[in-house]
């Protein structure tokens, strides 16, 4: 094996496989019409919402730069280095613990559908994700993340029931 196939190959087993889905992971849309929906949009809706929530909590304004900018919206996490990647995560998982409390407004669901699409939160930060939605068990909203998010390996394997059957975990 040639250096550069080892060093792909390294890269291929050390990210995290996104499940085969027939379109694009969506928190807002059904998959074959989110495939349809660019970058660019998505980003349009997870300001918009994010600006409704920084109105309803001025604390949200502190994640406008790391997640919600230009530049940040232009970032591709899987070509980042490992250093820029927990920096990452930590933003990722201070914001949705904020968005927690939000989770069942449209303005989260926007910053969420960013999020999902631009840095795979479903896939690189399950469990801080589902943790933000768990307050939010019967919803209809946390059933859609749940089935969009990798949960093999985490601590919240024990939701697969809910992701293969598509109904709420029973209380």
């Amino acid at each position: 094996m040639t250096s550069l196939a080892a060093q792909l190959q390294a890269v291929a087993s050390a990210v995290p496989r996104e499940e085969k889905l027939k379109g694009k992971a969506s928190l807002l849309y059904e998959l074959r019409e989110a495939a349809d929906i660019d970058l660019a949009t998505i980003y349009a809706v997870g300001v918009q919402g994010f600006t409704e929530l920084c109105r309803l909590d001025g604390r949200f304004e502190a994640y406008q730069k790391p997640l919600f900018s230009r530049g940040a919206s232009e970032t591709n996490r899987e070509l980042q280095d490992k250093a820029f990647n927990d920096k990452l995560n930590g933003v990722l998982e201070g914001f949705l613990r904020l968005v927690s409390g939000h989770f069942a407004t449209a303005a989260a669901a926007k910053c969420l559908e960013y999020l999902i699409r631009r840095f795979k939160i479903h896939v690189y930060n399950v469990e801080a994700a589902v943790t933000c939605a768990l307050p939010y068990h019967a919803t209809a909203e946390f059933v859609k993340l749940v089935q969009l998010a990798n949960l093999e390996g985490t601590s919240f394997y024990w939701l697969e029931g809910v992701k293969e059957k598509g109904a709420a975990p029973p209380r």
